[in-house]
């Protein structure tokens, strides 16, 4: 099996590669402004268009999993519409970790 970890802009990045992956990893800062990329990223607000993309490079029996930190984050309506998700927040918090509100939120998504 080939792993491979990319330090890139995203969009650009997913945008020109044409692999299919069995396994897609996501979990973007809430905010970035940073020089190396273009324009900004709030993960609120960018979120769906992000998964769309990455969803496009995921194989028909694959999963995306996708993460954040922003506290208020709310998942856009339309990718339960259109994918399989399932929220895996609580399974990715250590049982030790005693809060009432998670420190983050994640998501399995795959095909319908």
């Amino acid at each position: 099996h080939k792993y491979q970890f990319v330090a890139a802009d995203i969009f650009e990045w997913i945008k020109d590669n044409t692999e299919q992956f069995d396994i897609i990893f996501i979990d973007p800062p809430t905010f970035s402004n940073s020089k190396k990329f273009q324009g900004t990223f709030d993960v609120q607000r960018d979120h769906a268009a992000l998964i769309n993309r990455a969803m496009n490079r995921l194989t028909t029996g694959g999963v995306l999993y996708f993460s954040n930190n922003f506290t208020r984050f709310e998942l856009d309506e339309q990718l339960t519409e259109r994918y399989e998700v399932t929220d895996i927040t609580h399974q990715t918090i250590g049982f030790d970790y005693n809060i009432k509100k998670p420190i983050h939120q994640s998501f399995e998504i795959r095909h319908r």
